[in-house]
């Protein structure tokens, strides 16, 4: 909440009204800015960011997958992966590109490693023959959902 009014009654009510915090004016920008951090920063854990692609179901703060509604365990690098993919379906990501937007360049194995996982996960999410992990020869993967 910011506001012109500073009495301490008036703070009290706004918070009990449900602000999460009660800034008065006249304020630093700067400070602003650092509070609604602080905010977002505690209600990060408390969402659930539920990402859905055809008939996979990748919740990221759990780490859990799901493919036909049937839990699938994939490792931590593999659930890393699978998210990027699904954030960028029916694009070609090459190797390098899956390093850095799945682990922000700390990656510790050959670009070639990438491969392995790759194969691995296909392994996991294959479903009656639906393979939504394409390879483009020469390029990289494509992550394809067929719309159902």
């Amino acid at each position: 909440m910011l506001t012109a009014r500073e009495a301490t009654p008036e703070r009290i009510i706004g918070l009990d009204s449900g602000a999460d915090d009660y800034i008065v004016k006249p304020f630093d920008p700067d400070e602003v800015i650092a509070r609604a951090e602080a905010v977002l920063r505690r209600v990060k854990g408390r969402v659930q960011q539920v990402v859905t692609a055809g008939n996979i179901t990748l919740n990221e703060t759990t780490g859990i997958v799901t493919v036909d509604e049937e839990p699938v365990p994939l490792s931590q690098a593999q659930t890393a992966l699978l998210s990027t993919f699904m954030r960028h379906p029916n694009q070609v990501l090459t190797r390098d590109q899956l390093i850095a937007l799945t682990f922000n360049y700390e990656f510790d194995g050959f670009d070639r490693a990438i491969d392995n996982q790759v194969a691995r996960m296909r392994k996991q999410i294959n479903r009656d023959g639906k393979q939504p992990i394409q390879t483009v020869y020469g390029a990289g993967y494509r992550f394809v959902v067929e719309d159902e």
